[in-house]
């Protein structure tokens, strides 16, 4: 299961425990939701981040393209966790306003040599 399906997982099980344990098989459920979460952030972000301006340089170019990537994230889990859970509160009564918690943020350097296939820094 990868981060965004662990991420969905634990906002269910933060919000609707009931369910979760519900589940004939939440494993395969939550890596369903974490595949597609992924393949529509895939998709979105080069739309996001746009064609490359000219003069651009190589730390102009990471950090347009961090941000493309951050913004896709968070913009396409943002839809699926309310399309999934809607307005619910969380079991118990109380109201939740915070969606899911961020994972630290990959530093920009990592995450491009990880997109243009090279070895991350040490």
């Amino acid at each position: 299961m990868n981060q965004y399906g662990q991420t969905v997982k634990a906002t269910w099980e933060r919000m609707q425990p009931s369910e979760v344990a519900e589940m004939l098989d939440p494993e395969m459920f939550f890596t369903r939701i974490g595949e597609e979460i992924a393949s529509e952030i895939a998709q979105l972000w080069p739309q996001i981040a746009g064609d490359d301006p000219p003069g651009e340089t190589h730390p102009e170019k990471a950090r347009r393209l961090r941000t493309a990537q951050q913004a896709a994230e968070a913009q396409v889990m943002r839809a699926k966790l309310e399309e999934l859970l809607g307005d619910r509160e969380e079991e118990g009564g109380e109201e939740t306003t915070e969606v899911f918690e961020e994972e630290p943020l990959e530093d920009s350097r990592d995450w491009l040599a990880r997109e243009m296939g090279m070895p991350r820094r040490k």
